[in-house]
Order: structure tokens, then sequence, then C-alpha cells
């Protein structure tokens, strides 16, 4: 059985709703940057 009363998040990098253990980073409970978008925003410092 899916448990639907899993909590979503909303990226604001990529406008989706995912999955708690999608995120992560999580802002104000509700919203944050997702794994896929953290990944994709790796910035190299010198």
């Amino acid at each position: 059985m899916i448990n639907h009363m899993q909590k979503r998040y909303f990226c604001f990098e990529c406008g989706t709703n995912v999955l708690e253990e999608k995120m992560e980073n999580r802002i104000a409970g509700w919203f944050g940057i997702c794994k896929r978008c953290n990944k994709n925003n790796i910035y190299l410092v010198d």
C-alpha cells in the first residue's frame, strides 16, 4: 500500500513538488532545494 501522507516539499529551483526523502536542503518546513537540483548546482571555489 502506498502511503499518500508523505510530506511533500516545493523545490524552488525546478518548481516541482517532491517527497521529503528527495529534498537536500529544506527551508521553512515546506520548500527548499531537491537533491537533483543540488547536484546540478555544484560551484567550484578557487
